[in-house]
This record gives C-alpha cells, structure tokens and sequence, in this order.
C-alpha cells in the first residue's frame, strides 16, 4: 500500500528541509524578486535586449539549474534598470567587451537600498525617481523597502556574473559594507516600533511542530515524517521522492496491522525522547 502524503505533510516537510539546510545566501521573496514577464530573456522595456542577450550568452553555457538561471537573470536584470535609471545607461558588464561594474555604482546600489524610516513606513533610500522606476518595471513589487537578504542575494549575483567574464570584483567591499545593510535594517524598524522576532533553535521549532500534529492518523504520520527528516543531511532530504512514501506494516501478536494505525503510542513516545536531552 502506497500512501501520497498531504498537501499539509509536505508543508510540514519543506519546514523541515529548511531547518537543516546548508548556511547558503538567501533568497529573495517573490514579491522582492517580482520581474516583468520575459519568456526566459526576452526583449524588456528600455532598451534591455542587448543585456538580455549577454545575459543568455552568460548563463546558458553553465551547468546551473533552470530555476537558477532565471533567478540570476532577475537578479541582472534588476541591476540593468536600476544602473539605467541612476546613470542614464546601461550596466558596463554588457558592453563588448565587457566592463566590471565600478566601484562607485557598488557603493551608490547599496546607498540606495539601505532601509530609512519615512512617514511611519519602512523605505528605501533611493530617490523617488529610481524608486518609481523600479515599481513601473515591475520590480519590488508591494514592497517599499525590500529585505537585507534581497540586496545581499543581488550583490551576489553582480559578483558570480563578474567571476563568470573574468572580471575583477572587489569583494571586500561588499564584506565591508554587508553589516551596514543589515544594521540600517533593524535600526530603522527599531525606530517604526517593529520588534525583532527573536530566532528559534532547531530543537525549539521542531518541538513547537509536534506540539501542532493531532492524535488521529494523519497527525501520527506528520509526526513520523518529522522524525525522520530531523535524521537526515540536507542532501539526503533533496534525494526524497515524498510521493513514494508509505507507512509500511507491522506484526503484532501474530496479526499484519497498518503501521500507523498499530503504533500510534510508539511514535509519540518517540518524538517525546528524540527531544529529551
């Protein structure tokens, strides 16, 4: 018997995966991600096809995920118009040949996106020209002020286009500054009243997860499904195909019971001593 496990387990799956996932960057959420609608790279407004072109010249080539390269594609094309509207050009990486970004567009794109408290609302620093033309291109959508981990994950990617053309970036600059974008951050929604949500351990999340699961079967099998993620490495987790999963039989005083109908007690108590010290 296979059984496909829920829309709800897997949620609870994926909460999981994201406790033990390796220390990567972030990534942006959608609404900050949010890009015009370009195929893969097709003509943008503004005169974005020959950055288009380079971009797709840039990342096709490598061995990366489709879903990567559409993200670094945002990210670079984020850069593209936010360098137009700044300087009235495009971004130098798309010239022929290609130009490293200066120093000076670096520091002027983190300027711009440190967060300031304005009018009772967490904005972005940047003018309200750069501003406006970035909501009109369809990015930072419903956002005024986009999270650190936005602007970190996009210095990134100026950084890995650099290293793909060979081009020298100054990585110390962005190590240097990084503490800035995230101290503004937290020090402006400190002035707005916003408190800081304080981060939970492991142990405490996934307590706080059993603690949810009802005592019928499919709460029995969230919590089967926890314990037995909490126990694998992240590339493991990857490895998992949940649709497969099924929750296997038992013997028991001679009779083939389901699993989960037959250790329903076990299984609580195991999640009781998996989170005892």
């Amino acid at each position: 018997m296979t059984t496909v496990v829920t829309g709800h387990q897997l949620s609870v799956a994926v909460t999981i995966c994201m406790l033990f996932r390796s220390n990567d960057i972030s990534q942006p959420a959608a609404a900050e991600l949010a890009w015009p609608a370009l195929g893969f790279l097709a003509v943008g407004r503004g005169g974005r096809d020959n950055m288009a072109e380079w971009i797709d010249q840039l990342l096709v080539e490598q061995k990366l995920a489709p879903r990567t390269i559409a993200q670094y594609a945002a990210g670079l094309l984020y850069w593209d118009m936010w360098h137009r509207l700044r300087y009235g050009m495009p971004l130098s990486l798309s010239a022929a040949p290609p130009t490293a970004v200066s120093l000076d567009a670096v520091n002027a794109f983190i300027d711009d996106h440190l967060a300031i408290a304005v009018g009772g609302r967490l904005r972005m620093r940047m003018t309200s020209t750069i501003f406006d033309g970035l909501r009109e291109a369809g990015y930072n959508a419903r956002v005024d002020c986009v999270a650190p981990a936005t602007s970190d994950w996009r210095l990134l990617v100026l950084q890995r286009a650099h290293s793909l053309s060979n081009l020298r970036f100054d990585r110390e600059l962005v190590r240097r500054r990084k503490p800035e974008i995230y101290a503004s951050w937290e020090a402006e929604r400190a002035a707005l009243g916003i408190t800081m949500a304080l981060p939970m351990s492991a142990t405490n999340t996934v307590s706080a997860l059993l603690g949810v699961c009802n005592d019928d079967r499919e709460g029995t099998m969230d919590v089967a499904l926890i314990l037995f993620l909490c126990r694998l490495t992240p590339s493991q987790v990857a490895q998992l195909r949940f649709s497969e999963l099924a929750p296997g039989t038992i013997v028991l005083d001679g009779e083939e019971l389901d699993a989960v109908e037959g250790r329903q007690g076990f299984v609580r108590k195991t999640a009781e001593s998996a989170l005892t010290p």
